[in-house]
C-alpha cells in the first residue's frame, strides 16, 4: 500500500509523515490525534500508512475517525467528542508542491489558531480546490490535444501517440513500444498544436523524442 492521509478536523492539512516535513516550517504535522465514535483515542507520530508511534490506526483507517494534527487539537481544547469522519486526504501526505502545507503551529501563532474551524465543522482546505481545478485543466487541455492530433497510427492502429518535436516540425511518437512509429503532421495541426501550447504554457508542451523514442533508449542501454 502507498502513502496516505486524513486532514485535520480544524486546519484542513493532512497529517504529514516525518518525510515529508520539514522542521521549523510544517514538523509540527506529523504529530497526530484521531477520535473515534467508539470512544477510542490513538495519539503519536503519524508514519504515513496508516499508524500512529508505529500502531495500525483502526486498521488503517485513519479518517473512519475525527482526525486533528495534536497542536490543532490542543488548541480547540482537546476535544474527546467524535465530530465526523475526517476527509480523505486528495494528496495522500505525500505528492503535494513545496508551500502547500506551510502552517505555523496553532499553539505558537495567533493567526494559525484563529483559522482553525470550530469543532465539528469541516474546513474545506484551499490547496484542495486549487489541485482539483489543475486536474481539470490538464484533463481538457490532454482532450484538446487529442482532437487536434486525432489520427491512428498507420502502422498498428493506435489512436493516440506523443507530440514530439524533430527538426523544427511538430510529429508524433507512437507509444505502442511494439510499433515506436514517427509519423508526420499536416501543416494545419502542427499550427493547431501550437496554438494549443502556446496558450497553456503551464501544460505539457512537446514531448522531449529522446525520452519516449523505444529505439534511442535500447541504443542506450546497448
Amino acid at each position: 500500500m502507498g502513502f496516505f492521509s486524513a486532514n485535520c478536523r480544524a486546519c484542513g492539512h493532512p497529517l504529514l509523515s516525518r518525510a515529508a516535513t520539514t522542521e521549523g516550517v510544517n514538523g509540527w504535522m506529523r504529530f497526530g490525534v484521531v477520535v473515534f465514535g467508539n470512544g477510542e483515542v490513538h495519539d503519536g507520530e503519524y508514519d504515513g500508512y496508516g499508524r500512529l508511534d508505529g500502531h495500525d490506526v483502526h486498521d488503517g483507517y485513519l479518517y473512519e475517525g475525527s482526525v486533528y494534527h495534536e497542536d490543532c487539537w490542543k488548541a480547540l481544547g482537546k476535544p474527546m467528542d467524535f465530530v465526523g469522519k475526517s476527509d480523505d486526504a486528495d494528496d495522500q501526505g505525500w505528492f503535494f508542491d513545496d508551500g502547500d502545507h506551510d502552517m505555523a503551529s496553532p499553539l505558537h501563532d495567533e493567526a494559525a489558531r484563529l483559522s482553525l474551524a470550530p469543532v465539528g465543522q469541516k474546513k474545506v482546505a484551499e490547496i484542495t480546490s486549487r489541485r482539483r481545478a489543475e486536474h481539470e485543466a490538464a484533463h481538457e487541455f490532454e482532450k484538446k490535444v487529442d482532437a487536434a492530433r486525432s489520427d491512428k497510427c498507420p502502422r498498428c492502429g493506435w489512436d493516440n501517440g506523443f507530440v514530439v518535436e524533430k527538426d523544427g516540425r511538430l510529429m508524433v511518437r507512437c507509444p505502442n513500444r511494439e510499433c515506436n512509429e514517427l509519423r508526420e503532421l499536416p501543416a494545419y495541426k502542427q499550427a493547431l498544436l501550437r496554438e494549443l501550447f502556446s496558450a497553456n504554457p503551464d501544460q505539457h508542451g512537446p514531448w522531449d523524442d529522446d525520452e519516449i523514442n523505444h529505439e534511442k533508449k535500447k541504443e542506450r542501454c546497448a
